[in-house]
């Protein structure tokens, strides 16, 4: 198996759990991690004292650097007549191409999965059936601007919108072929581009072109494989069951053990959200959030008749937002 994320310095502790489960879980399987070129030596530095060797770590600069995706941002702009618009969300913008980058340079000849950097699994995850990737849908989120990417790129309206950004993704030999088909008859690739700046443009002309603006989230790295991947013709679809949302301190071992035999398949430490590193969830709480989080995996899918409800009502009353 071979894994791979992106990450910044804040999120070293989760990726060094994630390692450890995949060893866990998957026994031989490579990780990268593609880095901030001036965080590497920390980044290395850290893993060697915990005796995770084994993890390649790529400096971001090797596909493409922050500068020059600004650069791209700037003649994306000009071309579509834009102007006196923030990029203070272009770091965002930049992961995501960081992330597809790693796709096209890797799934041509092997399964790749990706793992949000502040995510860690708490038990096996099937990611491929043959030839195709398993899609895991998020039952917490709608996603519509999301939405809006996927119809843009791939030219088609999808009527029965289900969101695959749900902290995984995954691609497939079979399905890399057909995403460059997808990616050049979006925007055909030019002579003189490497395939991340040509990923840059696509991501940065469909959110442009649309928003007139990068204020927020409006594209998904893992909605555009997830979607690419369902047109590639994978038949096979499950919800994920994921601990997100309202997790405001770490989970204890017994925990994250309670959740894995609920049936959770990971765990996300958002990093905004837990402002004291080293306080643990309290056992109530935590049921709590147990409580909350399967409300919304039972109620949400069900968008046709119970999103309005759950927007105006449920959201609040689970989420407590």
């Amino acid at each position: 198996m071979h894994f791979f994320s992106v990450s910044k310095i804040n999120n070293i502790n989760t990726i060094a759990k994630n390692s450890e489960n995949l060893h866990k879980y998957y026994g031989l399987h490579s990780l990268s991690i593609i880095v901030p070129k001036k965080q590497l030596i920390e980044f290395k530095n850290f893993f060697n004292n915990l005796g995770l060797k084994d993890i390649n770590l790529i400096p971001e600069e090797k596909y493409i650097s922050l500068s020059e995706f600004n650069n791209i941002f700037e003649k994306v702009k000009e071309d579509l007549n834009i102007q006196n618009i923030s990029n203070s969300r272009l770091g965002w913008y930049y992961q995501q191409a960081l992330k597809l980058s790693f796709y096209l340079e890797n799934a041509k000849y092997k399964k790749i999965v990706q793992i949000d950097s502040d995510t860690f699994i708490i038990k096996k995850i099937d990611f491929f059936r043959k030839n195709h990737s398993i899609i895991y849908f998020n039952p917490h989120e709608k996603c519509l601007h999301y939405k809006e990417s996927c119809e843009d790129i791939f030219k088609l309206k999808i009527p029965n919108w289900k969101t695959c950004t749900s902290q995984i993704g995954s691609m497939t030999p079979l399905e890399y072929k057909f995403f460059v088909k997808k990616l050049s008859d979006y925007l055909p690739k030019e002579n003189n581009e490497n395939e991340p700046q040509w990923v840059s443009k696509i991501i940065l002309k469909s959110v442009l072109k649309r928003n007139k603006t990068i204020e927020g989230a409006l594209i998904s790295d893992q909605d555009i494989t997830g979607t690419n991947n369902i047109l590639a013709g994978s038949k096979y679809f499950k919800n994920n069951q994921l601990l997100r949302w309202g997790l405001k301190a770490k989970l204890t071992h017994p925990q994250i053990k309670i959740a894995s035999y609920l049936g959770f398949i990971h765990v996300t430490y958002e990093d905004w959200l837990i402002k004291d590193k080293e306080k643990f969830l309290s056992n109530s709480k935590f049921f709590l959030l147990i409580l909350r989080t399967l409300l919304v995996f039972i109620t949400k899918p069900k968008y046709t008749f119970l999103y309005p409800f759950w927007k105006k009502h449920l959201r609040k009353i689970i989420l407590g937002k």
